[in-house]
């Protein structure tokens, strides 16, 4: 997603969370459904650029900068030193 371009992935675990509506997804234990999300995101174009586009909006949200600007607030308000 944050090279711009299209994403599927599994949709187990942690990552439709992560994706949203950024990504397209398929069942890992299911090689049909996961050669057609694939090839459904090959044949088209518009679906391709769109999925795209959203996969750098969601990247941008993932920036080590902020997570850890957040993580410290995060300390800070569990041991009360504001």
């Amino acid at each position: 997603m944050a090279c711009g371009l299209p994403a599927a992935v599994s949709g187990c675990s942690a990552l439709p969370e992560i994706g949203r509506d950024a990504a397209a997804y398929f069942d890992p234990s299911n090689a049909e459904e996961m050669a057609a999300v694939i090839g459904s995101l090959l044949r088209d174009q518009s679906r391709r650029r769109e999925m795209a586009e959203k996969g750098l909006r969601r990247a941008a949200d993932f920036d080590w900068g902020k997570t850890a600007t957040e993580t410290l607030e995060f300390y800070r308000a569990v041991v009360g030193n504001p």
